[in-house]
């Protein structure tokens, strides 16, 4: 009786740039291959473990080969693996009305405001009314937001300096 030997290699992809946590195979099959992937991918060949945070942000093929044993062909599987970078953003702050308003919005749709989540940091502040993206400012001084998207991956803003938070509201001449 021959055996066939089979193979099939799976990754919980995508994964987020900043993650730090090494990132297994799921192998179903023969155990006897070793890895490789193009350049930009930080992959050990023995085990296919994946580095996330020491690989460049891109779509890889992974390419599992076992070498043919005994009357067995060689096996040869693939699976495919996404880095992702977290989400980038712009600041938008001024007055509206009489208060001073700073809201973090999507570059690129790289996240959607509704579901993302936002830890600010920084001087005294509240959140806006209905706006998790957005807060009013209490204070001059530096703030800065970690933004996580739905998918997991998280960005840390940079530091934006608010020297000034007075809002007047113009008076008019009346007629």
């Amino acid at each position: 009786v021959t055996e066939f030997l089979t193979a099939t290699i799976a990754y919980n992809s995508p994964f987020c740039l900043s993650t730090t946590d090494i990132q297994n195979v799921t192998i179903t099959g023969s155990t006897a291959g070793t890895f490789s992937a193009p350049t930009g991918l930080s992959i050990d060949t023995t085990t296919g473990a994946i580095n996330p945070n020491a690989s460049l942000v891109g779509t890889y093929i992974v390419k599992y080969h076992v070498p043919a044993q005994g009357s067995c062909d060689e096996v040869n599987a693939e699976a495919t693996v996404v880095i992702t970078e977290g989400p980038s953003y712009e600041f938008v702050h001024g007055c509206e009305g009489s208060a001073y308003k700073l809201t973090v919005l999507p570059t690129n749709n790289s996240f959607n405001p509704a579901t993302a989540t936002f830890t600010w940091s920084g001087g005294a502040f509240i959140p806006a009314p209905n706006e998790p993206n957005a807060i009013i400012l209490q204070s001059a001084g530096s703030y800065s937001v970690t933004i996580t998207s739905e998918d997991g991956c998280s960005t840390v803003s940079d530091v934006l300096n608010i020297t000034s938070i007075g809002c007047q509201i113009q008076r008019g001449i009346s007629p």
